[in-house]
């Protein structure tokens, strides 16, 4: 169909004629394979993609863009290759396999298969002792064999060549294994053209080639593009490696040893490299696959599977090499499931069965924004870093922002800051800073979003929402180092972290944080990380020191809980943190060392604040007269007479909670309040104190101070 289709709309161009429609053909349907063997017609050599030959466009490049030696050389130092050239050319124009042919192949494979197995048989009956005596051949002496006609050479030839020539090639061929990239071994081949291109050298380079060590299989691609390159200009030196592996490739097969397994692989890796790179015929790559699976086990396994994830997707998405490809990896997988093999095996042949033929992975469907979304997209998440805050702020103070809809969106990006990268969620605080004071809106309704993200967070407690918590987490440290937000915002999530949903008593744990899950510990750490550093003095010194009491205490329940044992003891790696953070926000604070210590601590300190601002539970003597807001102590009789000073009582405490961010006294009993509420509420209100005091206000607690 895809041959009907491109010769018709060669046709209707010839003739200035409308092409007709053509009836829709059921043939990719029908076949199992996902690769279309005519790819090659529709989108051209340079087309990347998943069903074409090259993962990406630098591996394209790699294997098919070679530098042309002949722009450098003169016309006389390759004038034998034109006639192997011609030669190539005659053999390449043979007729393409045909799909009748190819199943008449498959069906008798099995057959051949038989025969050949009975008569290796026999073979090796007849041949007993002339096997024996191969078997007790090193390597080293069958390298010597297959190298026999590449050291023939004359002396003559050798001594007239010269000595300073014979030493550039020594210093050439020890150079070459440190030929690890793409201009090294460009730069190699035409130093060798230029300089030390004759018959002889050719074999010596050859011979080199050749007896890479068995380990540096990543040499491999590099002395192929190395061939590939020589090819036009010395035909011979790629013509004598390709026998020379062939030659390789067959003693091992016939060896059929259990030794020299590395030898092995390494000669059909090198086999596939040079197929990539059209040195080695692809029939010839199919025919070596084929030899594998006729005796499939043990090392022939290996071979087949290395042979295969070398080059076996090239040849499988190759037009004239995939039907026959297709052929030999049904077979593999026939072989597989009848024989029992290893487990170990039958892994080898799936990944070289799935790397050649991946299995159909449905995409995710694509989202499809309006271009105003993909723009705001684009600014925030993509081109947003240090360097370029300033351009991406004059290009968000342009969005329409009396468009409800782009409004909205630029917010729920702006809140979303888990999207962004990680080391750049400052960037967006810098920009939101300096948008808020032409759309004070917007700086409310996001601080509001991120709080409402961490409380969300800690009701739901799934782990899968850890990456956007801590992401939050230092959004709202980034948020208060720019002044968009009040320190008591930071304070009460920070106590909101170590109290909402916290049970002291191990016998009771908490679905909101079991005693296992050590991750409130983290977004305390980071958000003090981000921003504590900057409550150093002041009543937000004091702020912080009750707040790490408090800490200490939370951190030695979950270390006390008996879930921790020696054989699952508790993470190390979170006093770690922890010590870390507290020394650098304090480093002269001396922690507690047991669970009875902080319980203490903690006690004392409410204590001494409650006797310090008569907070109930205390006894009516010890309760001093307040003469602050004009009120008198209350007794009971007066309560009796006057039943409105209940009300003022609640009003005076009130004064004394987090709302007296100036007074000194006021902002320790705050910390009292946190502790007994253990809830995060009035987010909305502390959103809308903040906007009154944007961008160019001063922290509150360090202006009482002062």
């Amino acid at each position: 169909y895809q041959k009907l289709l491109m010769n018709a709309s060669t046709l209707a161009d010839l003739l200035d004629e409308d092409m007709p429609d053509l009836p829709e053909d059921d043939f990719q349907e029908e076949e199992e394979s996902n690769v279309d063997i005519f790819l090659a017609f529709k989108g051209g050599e340079g087309e990347i993609g998943e069903n074409t030959l090259w993962e990406d466009e630098e591996t394209r490049s790699f294997y098919e863009n070679l530098p042309n030696l002949k722009e450098f050389l003169p016309a006389i130092l390759f004038k034998d290759s034109e006639k192997k050239a011609k030669e190539q050319e005659a053999e390449a124009e043979s007729p393409e396999d045909t799909v009748e042919a190819l199943e008449e192949e498959m069906s008798s494979m099995e057959l051949a298969e038989a025969v050949e197995e009975v008569e290796a048989e026999a073979q090796a009956e007849a041949e007993g002792d002339t096997d024996s005596a191969q078997a007790e051949m090193s390597v080293e002496d069958i390298e010597k064999q297959i190298l026999g006609a590449v050291e023939d050479v004359d002396d003559d030839t050798e001594s007239g060549s010269g000595s300073s020539t014979k030493m550039l090639l020594e210093g050439f061929l020890q150079q070459l294994p440190n030929c690890v990239n793409r201009e090294f071994i460009d730069n190699a081949g035409l130093e060798f053209c230029m300089n030390m291109n004759n018959k002889t050298n050719r074999r010596k380079l050859v011979r080199a080639l050749f007896t890479v060590h068995r380990t540096r299989i990543d040499l491999l691609p590099f002395y192929s593009r190395l061939v590939a390159t020589l090819q036009p200009c010395t035909p011979d030196v790629a013509d004598d490696l390709v026998a020379m592996l062939k030659g390789d490739f067959r003693f091992h097969v016939r060896k059929k040893d259990q030794i020299n397994l590395e030898s092995k692989l390494k000669t059909v890796r090198f086999i596939g490299e040079l197929t990539k790179f059209g040195v080695f015929p692809k029939k010839e790559a199919l025919h070596c696959l084929k030899m594998l699976l006729l005796d499939f086990r043990h090392h022939q396994i290996e071979m087949a599977c290395a042979l295969l994830e070398s080059c076996g997707r090239f040849l499988y998405r190759s037009p004239d090499s995939h039907l026959r490809t297709k052929v030999l990896l049904e077979q593999m997988m026939r072989k597989k499931q009848v024989m029992h093999l290893d487990e170990r095996y039958v892994t080898l042949i799936e990944n070289a069965f799935y790397y050649c033929n991946p299995p159909e992975v449905e995409r995710a469907p694509v989202k499809i924004r309006p271009p105003m979304h993909e723009y705001i997209r684009k600014l925030l998440y993509k081109d947003l870093s240090k360097i370029t805050t300033e351009k991406v702020l004059r290009q968000m103070r342009k969005l329409n922002w009396q468009d409800e809809d782009t409004c909205r969106y630029a917010i729920k990006c702006l809140t979303r800051v888990w999207n962004v990268k990680y080391n750049n969620v400052h960037c967006v605080a810098n920009m939101l800073a300096g948008l808020v004071p032409y759309q004070e809106n917007v700086g409310i309704l996001i601080v509001d979003g991120i709080l409402e993200e961490i409380r969300l967070g800690m009701e739901i407690n799934d782990p899968k929402y850890n990456q956007r918590r801590v992401s939050a987490a230092k959004y709202l440290g980034e948020l208060y180092n720019y002044r968009l937000v009040e320190s008591a915002v930071i304070f009460k999530t920070l106590y909101s972290f170590v109290t909402f949903g916290v049970s002291l008593d191990a016998s009771v744990p908490s679905p909101l944080d079991p005693p296992e899950h050590m991750f409130r510990t983290r977004l305390v750490c980071v958000l003090l990380d981000t921003c504590g550093q900057y409550f150093d003095r002041g009543s937000s010194k004091r702020k912080l020191d009750c707040f790490l009491i408090y800490f200490q205490r939370y951190i030695w329940v979950k270390k006390s809980n008996p879930t921790w044992t020696e054989s699952h003891p508790f993470p190390i790696e979170v006093d770690f943190m922890v010590s870390d953070t507290v020394e650098a926000l304090r480093p002269k604070l001396k922690l507690c060392t047991s669970l009875e210590e902080a319980v203490k601590a903690v006690e004392e300190l409410e204590q001494e604040y409650r006797t310090k601002y008569s907070l109930p539970g205390q006894p009516e003597a010890q309760q001093p007269a307040m003469s602050q807001e004009g009120l008198t102590t209350i007794t009971e009789g007066e309560e009796e007479v006057e039943p409105s000073a209940q009300d003022d009582l609640s009003q005076h405490v009130g004064v004394l909670s987090i709302q007296e961010v100036d007074d000194d006294d006021g902002s320790d009993q705050e910390e009292m309040a946190y502790e007994q509420d253990g809830s995060q509420s009035g987010s909305q209100t502390e959103s809308q104190s903040q906007s009154q005091h944007h961008t160019g206000m001063e922290h509150a607690d360090e202006g009482g101070e002062e």
